[in-house]
């Protein structure tokens, strides 16, 4: 069952509930309230005939001169007022002395009630309580409907029960009559709720109904695809936006995904041309070994120290490719490092390479612990400081500087070299790019080294960053946040490798 049919159906039913509910109601309130008027109506009735018998009464003692009046005199007294006003007195009950109610009068009027004088019955006055003025009973007899009001009167010593009786069938038909009207009316009314419902549920859901066409579009990889969001209730109305919002979130999602596709396949392309060359210097020159037998010494030491090279290079290049892939799903060794230690474990891998370029390595550090990868991080500032090296001439100075800065542990690395163009600092940390190829080449590089501390620093949820300016050199910043620290000491002073 679809939703609208449900919401249908479900304010439907509550809708035909409440108008019979509502009907039924208001016709029996009106119909108790008849009813009630009717009683009232009787009971002055009755008031009516004990006034007019109480005078009588009075009548006959003060022409007697006599406070006492005999029960045969109070009989003759009923029996007159009934030959000349008649009315709806039914029953007259008294009670002899020793207690015994008995049917002292019965009328004419009785009569017409056929069946139902059966309700007139001991029972009947024995309900009323003798603090309790009048009584009535509503009686019924062939689809007819009579209420009996009586009273208890004292003219004298004996008690009498005085009954009369209303015919209020008519309030019956009448309410029986409403009742049918009522349930014609509410049939009806109901079918008119019922069309004007099924059109106002369909005008409602329309926007849902859009938004559902909307999302079967998107969920057929149209992600640019949006929804209109001025249509509808505010709740439609902010559920399509939610929808948008989540499409362009899946949208750039998937330009995501096809973006990092993109960068892989190039990323493979490069690295096949890459290899590429290395392996064909290497053919080249083996081959040449192998072929020509009378090649003088000096030429194959040439040809071996050139095969040996590229394939250093090639090794270098594999490698650094296999790291890349490796800091990508290899758990961290998150240890608290010693900047101390860190400085002086940099300066002896590092010793080699500045003495090969007769340079030295100035550094300032604060002491401190950092939560880091040892290896990872010492291969970060190994390739920063190998690429500052790279991009120096011989005998210019490297600085290293480590301060700590608030929550994060800041490592800077400052070369005077060649420097780069805004342009190449924004494609610095694409895999493979380098300034000057030719001469990063010849210095043994293959362009993944900035990529690689690009992902490893990510990895520390830390930050990178390069500022440099072409012949004036360039500046790249590593922070890495600090955790709890050991306890502070003296600082690093200047230092120097040679």
């Amino acid at each position: 069952m679809k939703l609208w049919q449900k919401i249908f159906l479900a304010v439907f039913s509550l809708t035909v509930i409440c108008i019979s509910i509502t009907g039924d109601i208001t016709i029996i309130r009106s119909f108790q309230m008849t009813v009630d008027t009717a009683r009232d109506r009787a009971v002055s009735e009755v008031e009516y005939i004990v006034s007019g018998l109480d005078s009588q009464v009075l009548y006959e003692r003060l022409l007697n001169d006599n406070l006492q009046i005999s029960e045969e005199k109070v009989d003759e007294i009923i029996q007159k007022w009934l030959g000349e006003n008649g009315g709806q007195l039914l029953f007259v009950f008294a009670e002899n002395q020793n207690g015994v109610t008995y049917e002292a009068e019965k009328t004419a009027a009785a009569g017409e009630l056929g069946e139902a004088t059966q309700y007139i019955t001991q029972g009947l006055v024995d309900q009323m309580d003798e603090d309790e003025r009048y009584f009535s009973e509503i009686v019924s007899d062939n689809n007819r409907y009579y209420i009996l009001t009586g009273t208890r009167w004292v003219p004298a010593e004996r008690v009498r029960y005085l009954i009369t009786w209303s015919d209020i069938s008519d309030i019956y038909r009448s309410v029986n009559s409403q009742l049918r009207f009522q349930m014609i009316f509410s049939m009806v009314l109901s079918a008119i709720a019922g069309i004007a419902l099924i059109f106002m549920v369909v005008r409602m859901l329309e926007p849902l109904r859009r938004i559902n066409s909307g999302l079967r579009i998107i969920a057929r990889g149209r992600y640019q695809t949006r929804l209109p969001e001025g249509k509808g209730a505010p709740e439609m109305r902010e559920l399509a936006h939610n929808i948008n919002v989540m499409a362009k979130s899946v949208e750039n999602h998937t330009e995501k995904l096809k973006l990092q596709a993109e960068n892989r396949r190039q990323f493979v392309d490069s690295l096949a041309h890459e290899m590429k060359t290395p392996l064909t210097s290497i053919l080249g020159f083996a081959d040449m070994l192998r072929i020509s037998r009378k090649i003088p010494e000096e030429k194959r030491e040439e040809y071996a120290n050139i095969i040996f090279e590229e394939a250093k290079r090639l090794k270098n290049l594999s490698g650094k490719l296999m790291e890349l892939s490796m800091t990508k799903h290899v758990a961290l060794d998150m240890t608290f490092v010693s900047a101390r230690e860190l400085v002086a474990e940099l300066k002896k891998t590092l010793a080699p390479l500045l003495a090969q370029k007769h340079s030295q390595l100035l550094v300032y550090t604060d002491d401190m612990f950092i939560p880091m990868d040892r290896e990872l991080m010492k291969s970060v500032f190994y390739n920063l400081i190998e690429n500052a090296c790279k991009a120096s001439k011989d005998g210019q100075n490297i600085a290293f500087i480590a301060l700590r800065k608030e929550k994060w542990a800041v490592f800077c690395v400052k070369d005077n070299g060649i420097g780069m163009s805004e342009t190449d600092v924004k494609m610095a940390m694409e895999p493979f790019f380098m300034v000057d190829k030719m001469a990063s080449r010849q210095a043994g590089g293959t362009g993944l080294g900035l990529m690689l501390c690009f992902e490893i620093v990510r990895q520390h949820k830390g930050q990178i960053g390069i500022e440099s300016q072409l012949g004036k050199g360039t500046v790249v910043t590593v922070s890495l946040p600090l955790e709890q620290q050991p306890d502070d000491g003296e600082d690093v002073k200047e230092g120097e490798v040679g």
